[in-house]
């Protein structure tokens, strides 16, 4: 990987990680193992 892909991933990916780590967003959480995230089960 180029330096400035990783500068570029990094500049993308920081504000999440900032918004999860300050509450801003939650971050979805499920067993592994599971289905995942039953909010996120298709209806029906």
């Amino acid at each position: 990987m180029r330096s400035d892909s990783a500068v570029e991933g990094w500049r993308i990916v920081a504000p999440v990680i900032k918004a999860w780590h300050d509450g801003e967003i939650p971050l979805e959480t499920y067993a592994a193992g599971s289905t995942g995230v039953e909010r996120w089960a298709p209806l029906g």
